[in-house]
Parts: C-alpha cells; sequence; structure tokens
C-alpha cells in the first residue's frame, strides 16, 4: 500500500507541478486506512483508496484542480472532512508551500489556519477555528480577501 499511496502522491506532484512538504508526504504515505482522526475530527484521505491502476482517479489532483480554478492560487488539496470541507497545503508568495495545515470551509468560502505544522496537529489536534471569526482567506464574489490572520 505504501508504493501505491507514494506513486498517487508523486504523481499529483507531477500533474499539479506542486510538492508536498516532506513531512506531510511522509505522513500521507504511511496511512494504513483512509481515516484519520486530528483531535475529535474525523478526516478521510481518498488518495488511499484511490484506484492505483486508474489514472484519472486521484483525489489529489481533482480536487487541486477544482480548488485553483476556484481561488486562483496553488494549493495541494488532500483530506475531506465530515461537512464536505477540505485540508490543504497553501504555496506562500515565493512558490514555497507553507508548514501550516489549513482547512477550506466550503459553506462561507474561508480558509483557516488548522494548525501551524503537521507535528503539532498530530499532537494536540486543530484549533478551534470553527469558533474564530477571523479567516486566512476568503473568497468573495470570486475575489480573494486576506485575513486577520494572514501573516507569511
Amino acid at each position: 500500500m505504501l508504493q501505491r499511496v507514494s506513486d498517487k502522491l508523486r504523481e499529483a506532484e507531477l500533474k499539479l507541478e506542486l510538492r508536498f512538504p516532506k513531512k506531510l508526504f511522509d505522513f500521507i504515505r504511511k496511512l494504513e486506512s483512509p481515516e484519520v482522526i486530528f483531535g475529535e475530527e474525523e478526516w478521510t484521505f481518498p488518495i488511499v483508496t484511490d484506484d492505483p491502476d486508474n489514472p484519472s482517479e486521484n483525489f489529489i489532483i481533482s480536487k487541486s484542480i477544482w480548488f485553483i480554478n476556484q481561488w486562483n492560487m496553488n494549493a495541494l488539496v488532500f483530506a475531506v472532512g465530515r461537512y464536505g470541507d477540505y485540508l490543504l497545503a497553501l504555496q506562500d508568495k515565493n512558490g514555497r508551500m507553507l508548514k501550516q495545515i489549513f482547512v477550506l470551509i466550503t459553506e462561507s468560502s474561508e480558509i483557516k489556519v488548522f494548525n501551524t505544522s503537521l507535528d503539532k496537529l498530530i499532537e494536540y489536534g486543530p484549533f478551534d477555528y470553527m469558533e474564530w471569526s477571523d479567516y486566512y482567506l476568503k473568497l468573495e464574489d470570486g475575489e480573494v480577501i486576506r485575513g486577520e490572520e494572514m501573516s507569511d
């Protein structure tokens, strides 16, 4: 399974011309199940069950292309939550992937910091992002608005 998931991750990196942060790549490729609990929240990593023999079945590619078209910015979308929200890695203005893990709240078209790093997310779970009124980015009328908590 490790090789199959690694191949799908590399396929996504090549197609999207983006690279996962190494720790995130390694975390995803080692998953034995698509379901992961962060704190009390369950997230699904569909790449784990994508058909290895079907190149058109790659959750990261399809959802990242959807995101790039909607938000006009580079990101790797890698997990989906129970309510249709997505976890993603964003690229900074210099083309480097940020170390923070972000959540796209589809209902409000807001991106918030899920946690400042993968290590902290695994150890402590996500921030209480649903209670925060601040956002990192927001999509309004097709325009991306930078939020209060944006500092890169």
